[in-house]
């Protein structure tokens, strides 16, 4: 039966190209029912960690809001290369603690 198999290639035809017409032509979607509705809006819908990411996002807009853009983003800079040398040692140490586990765990077996 070819119908359940159409069923189910029409759903990536519509997400990746566009909706079918009446007269069997493919319409394609702006941009925002196309990408964004099916993505981004889903997840937070159906995402329970959604919830504390948009209420983070909405902290991280009000602060921006209340000292300024220009401000925020200088501070932005200015604090990078700090934070990346912080995410670096974090990762390194991660990294080394892990392999002392991993050997840790090669020895027992």
């Amino acid at each position: 039966n070819a119908v359940p198999i159409v069923s189910f290639c029409n759903v990536f035809v519509e997400f990746f190209t566009g909706e079918l017409s009446e007269s069997g032509l493919v319409v394609p979607k702006p941009f925002f029912s196309r990408w964004v509705v099916p993505g981004v809006l889903l997840q937070l819908l159906v995402n329970p960690a959604m919830r504390n990411t948009s209420r983070n996002v909405r902290a991280v807009v009000s602060v921006v809001q209340s000292i300024g853009f220009a401000r925020f983003a200088s501070l932005v800079l200015a604090f990078r290369p700090i934070l990346v040398f912080i995410l670096e040692v974090a990762v390194e140490s991660l990294h080394r603690f892990i392999e002392i586990q991993n050997s840790q765990i090669c020895m027992f077996a």
